[in-house]
C-alpha cells in the first residue's frame, strides 16, 4: 500500500505534462528559446521534490536514508535530463541545447536540495 499516494500521482502528472510539452514542435526562428529554457527548471525541481517524496514515503530501512534518496533522483533526474536533450535532436521543430540541459540540472538540484532543507523528520515504526 503506498503511504503518500498524492506524491507519486502528483509526481506521474508533473511527468507526464513535462513528456507533452517536449513534444511541441517550435518554429526555428523562436525568440524565447532562453524561456523555453528556463521554464524547464521549474519543472525538473518540482519533479525532483515529488520524487524524493515518494520515495521517502515508499522505502524502508537503510534504503530510506536522505543520502541514498537523494543520490537515485540526482542520478535518474540526470539521465532523464540528458535523454531528454538528446530526443529533442529527432523531434521536428525541437533542438537539443546544452543551456536547456544546464537549465534542467539546475532545478533537480533546486528541487532535491529544497526537499533535504525543508523536510519532514523521519519517525521510526
Amino acid at each position: 500500500m503506498l503511504a503518500e499516494p498524492r506524491s507519486l500521482r502528483a509526481l506521474l502528472i508533473l511527468s507526464a505534462l513535462g513528456a507533452v510539452g517536449l513534444m511541441l514542435p517550435l518554429p526555428q526562428e523562436f525568440q524565447l528559446q532562453w524561456l523555453m529554457n528556463l521554464a524547464y527548471a521549474p519543472l525538473f525541481a518540482g519533479w525532483a521534490w515529488l520524487a524524493c517524496d515518494t520515495l521517502a514515503s515508499q522505502l524502508t530501512g537503510f534504503g530510506r536514508s536522505m543520502r541514498w534518496i537523494a543520490l537515485w533522483v540526482a542520478l535518474s533526474g540526470g539521465l532523464l535530463a540528458l535523454g531528454s536533450e538528446l530526443l529533442q535532436l529527432w523531434i521536428p521543430g525541437r533542438w537539443a541545447d546544452w543551456r536547456d540541459l544546464l537549465a534542467n540540472l539546475l532545478g533537480l538540484a533546486a528541487g532535491i536540495g529544497l526537499w533535504w532543507l525543508l523536510r519532514k523528520p523521519v519517525r521510526s515504526a
